[in-house]
């Protein structure tokens, strides 16, 4: 059988936690002797990005050793998935509740709910599960699914010793106190309710004060547009949506901010924690 593990996704974008880390694996991989590609549907793959993925449509069900599947929402790949030669390993990063998606993405919360109810499913037909936290994994278990390890996501701490950005470091180094938050612009990281936080301190405790928004808007337009106007009704100039920034420009943000918050509600690991630390 050749020494292939590859990789399937339900989407491939760049600051996505989830694309890193199977960069990371399939370096990894690649490095211990494999043959080693990531596959995701050309539709929710970010062009940006695309030259490191294969379109999901060229995956051929040829012998491999084994495949691991990163499970977050219904998608093609999962088909392709359970239908895989070799050894088939659920890479568990969690499911957002649907309820939060509701009303501003009724399509993308009805793939969450069908993910949901395909968990126990899927899981039951592969030789393993990979849970990035002791939470999934506990999650996992209580659906009786047995096979289940805590693996850690995998994340590199020497992409944040690169060259903070001259020009972000000189947008923000100034007197104000930057507060900062680095995640998707999506209904469960709850961001407005930081932003009304903010508010209230910005005017009763510290004028000179700035909050700080890194993040992405494309995974939810409509709930960006819903922060946006937040801010405008509650007049806040000093809230900046800096949507998603490169390597260089986000670690100027963390050395120039005061304080990390994450107000998300669900969370399957959350890596800009780690990134603050």
């Amino acid at each position: 059988m050749a020494r292939r593990i590859d990789q399937l996704l339900a989407g491939f974008a760049d600051g996505d936690a989830i694309s890193q880390e199977a960069r990371l694996l399939q370096a990894a991989l690649t490095g211990a002797g494999y043959e080693s590609d990531i596959y995701a549907p050309i539709k929710t793959t970010a062009p940006a990005v695309a030259n490191h993925c294969r379109p999901l449509s060229s995956y051929a069900n040829t012998e491999r050793q084994g495949v691991i599947f990163h499970y977050s929402i219904a998608s093609e790949a999962c088909r392709h998935f359970t239908e895989s030669s070799g050894k088939r390993i659920v890479r568990y990063h969690n499911i957002t509740p649907e309820h939060f998606l509701r009303g501003f993405d009724d399509q993308v919360a009805m793939q969450l709910r069908d993910a949901r109810n395909e968990l126990s499913s899927v899981a039951s037909q592969c030789d393993a599960v990979w849970a990035v936290s002791d939470f999934n994994a506990g999650e996992l278990r209580e659906l009786g699914i047995q096979n289940v390890r805590t693996v850690p996501l995998f994340f590199h701490p020497t992409a944040l010793n690169t060259r903070p950005q001259a020009s972000t470091l000189e947008k923000y180094g100034d007197e104000l106190e930057n507060i900062l938050f680095v995640g998707r612009m999506a209904p469960n990281k709850c961001v407005e309710d930081l932003i009304l936080a903010f508010g209230w301190y910005q005017k009763v405790l510290n004028p000179m004060s700035r909050l700080i928004l890194v993040g992405s808007q494309w995974s939810c337009p409509r709930y960006f547009a819903m922060l946006r106007a937040l801010a405008n009704r509650l007049d806040l100039p000093n809230v900046c949506f800096e949507g998603f920034l490169n390597d260089e420009a986000l670690i100027a943000c963390y050395q120039t901010a005061s304080l990390f918050v994450c107000p998300s509600r669900h969370e399957g690991y959350c890596l800009p924690l780690v990134e603050a630390m």
